[in-house]
């Protein structure tokens, strides 16, 4: 059961006024796409890991409006937050998650970094500041495989989708796997870059496997995470919607290290159930 922690007494607020948004921190508005009242934090359950987030979408939101915004806190919609404001929208949650688990007393953070958006490089580097040691140190960046070498679970995906009687025709099931095999697959390995977000439709999306990898640069830290016992590791994104991602990540650390204590925490997310 998620639950949340407010004590509100200004609110940062979205208004939109002729199809224009303008983030504020002291003025109510007419319309909030997702509760922005700092200071806020969720806890939840993310495939058995304590799981944190900032915010949650309200249930009412548009689906345009969520992308919008979503665009807006990585840097890539037309609307620019002031620095100022995207640092307390990021401080808010971490200084509860402080309170919660002493980021200080983690032993590694685990990331994926995007050529895209720089939103959770700069969630990372605020984690720095509630930490005793350097982040360069302790922190491991997960990047994107080169999009050919991306793959999808197909055993994963039949056990969903498949008829139980294997000789009974199901058109639902093999126009999907048809889409699967000459559209999506193709249209993944031929691209340059890889965007589960911008390429991979959500009912497809947790049955796409091997898009990231330890950056290779970190050898010795990687080393470090492999072969440390019991150590502590909070995952770190931006944004969970699907859980597509971070669903990635906890197969890739749980491959590398079972013995590792993992934790979870992201800007934006909602409950698992």
């Amino acid at each position: 059961m998620a639950s949340t922690e407010r004590h509100c007494r200004t609110a940062a607020r979205v208004t939109v006024e002729d199809g224009v948004r303008h983030y504020h921190w002291d003025v109510e508005s007419l319309m909030s796409v997702v509760d922005l009242c700092p200071p806020t934090l969720v806890r939840d359950v993310f495939k058995g890991r304590a799981y944190w987030f900032g915010y949650a979408f309200k249930p009412d939101s548009h689906p345009r409006d969520r992308r919008a915004f979503l665009e807006d806190i990585k840097g890539l919609g037309q609307d620019v937050i002031p620095a100022g404001y995207l640092r307390r929208f990021i401080n808010a949650p971490l200084a509860l998650l402080n309170e919660q688990v002493n980021l200080a007393t983690i032993d590694f953070f685990v990331y994926p970094v995007s050529g895209r958006s720089p939103l959770v490089n700069r969630i990372i580097e605020q984690v720095d500041e509630w930490t005793s040691h350097e982040i360069e140190g302790a922190s491991l960046e997960l990047v994107k495989r080169p999009p050919s070498e991306i793959g999808f679970d197909w055993e994963k995906f039949d056990r969903r989708y498949a008829p139980e009687n294997r000789n009974i025709r199901d058109n639902r099931y093999e126009q999907m796997r048809a889409y699967v095999e000459d559209q999506l697959l193709p249209t993944i390995h031929a691209g340059r870059y890889f965007s589960l977000a911008k390429y991979v439709k959500m009912r497809y999306r947790p049955y796409i496997t091997n898009f990231l990898s330890f950056d290779e640069r970190q050898a010795e830290q990687y080393g470090r995470l492999r072969d440390a016992r019991g150590a502590s590791v909070l995952v770190v994104d931006d944004v969970n919607t699907s859980g597509s991602t971070l669903n990635e990540i906890l197969r890739m650390l749980g491959r590398l290290n079972p013995s590792l204590e993992v934790y979870v925490f992201t800007l934006v997310g909602k409950p698992e159930s």
